[in-house]
């Protein structure tokens, strides 16, 4: 019995299966390197063309390194990303890049939101309070 973990990091897509034990199972690692777009903005994109070709392709070497025993695959823990976000149309296409945790277009708005007035000139409340999170990640 193995796992097959896949990590879809800023840098690489990486798989590999671990057996019961925990132990990594011999030939299964693959890497698949890309870079992000750094954009004269501040931005930090990646190409999701791009970041599913590396996921199918450390897969894929995952698979063809389990060989015979890859039926033998139970589980798969993923890792992708610290943050993200990608637009998709109605069918699931993407209509932006993914904006990795590193992009810095927003910041101005973000610290813009700390200043909001709120109702009839009184301070504004704290962000999370405004957004509607639940009181218990208010503190």
């Amino acid at each position: 019995m193995f796992v097959m973990a896949l990590d879809v990091g800023t840098s690489s897509a990486r798989a590999l299966c671990v057996q019961a034990d925990g132990r990594p199972l011999p030939g299964t690692e693959a890497r698949v390197a890309y870079e992000p777009r750094i954009t004269g903005d501040g931005g930090v994109e990646m190409d999701p063309e791009v970041l599913l070709a590396a996921v199918v392709e450390a897969v894929s070497a995952c698979l063809a390194g389990c060989g015979a025993r890859a039926g033998e695959i139970r589980g798969v823990g993923a890792s992708m990303f610290w943050h993200g976000l990608m637009a998709l149309d109605a069918t699931g296409r993407p209509l932006t890049p993914v904006f990795t945790w590193a992009d810095m277009r927003s910041a101005r708005a973000a610290a813009d939101l700390r200043h909001v007035p709120g109702r009839h000139g009184a301070p504004a409340p704290p962000v999370r309070d405004r957004c509607g999170a639940p009181p218990v990640l208010r503190e």
